[in-house]
C-alpha cells in the first residue's frame, strides 16, 4: 500500500473498531434483561471486591503477575 491508502486504511479500521466495540456493548448491556426473561438466575457481581482480588493477579509478580505495577495502571487507566 501507498503511504495515503495506508492512512484510509488506517483510519477506517479504527472507526470500524470503535463501531464494533460500541455494538457488541450495546448486545451485551441487552443480555441481562434477556436473561431475566428467560427465568434464569442473574447474579450481580460485587465490582469493587471483584477488582481488588484480581488486581494482585495482574500487577503482583509474587502472585504470577507477569505484567508490571506500571504497565498495569496504564491498562487500567484506558476508558
Amino acid at each position: 500500500m501507498t503511504p495515503p491508502e495506508r492512512e484510509i486504511f488506517e483510519s477506517v479500521y479504527k472507526e470500524a473498531a470503535v463501531r464494533a466495540g460500541a455494538s457488541i456493548r450495546e448486545s451485551e448491556g441487552k443480555l441481562v434483561e434477556w436473561f431475566k426473561q428467560q427465568n434464569k438466575t442473574v447474579i450481580t457481581p460485587d465490582l469493587k471486591a471483584f477488582r481488588e482480588a484480581a488486581a494482585k493477579a495482574h500487577s503482583d509478580p509474587s502472585a504470577g503477575a507477569v505484567w508490571t505495577k506500571e504497565l498495569y495502571d496504564q491498562i487500567q487507566a484506558i476508558k
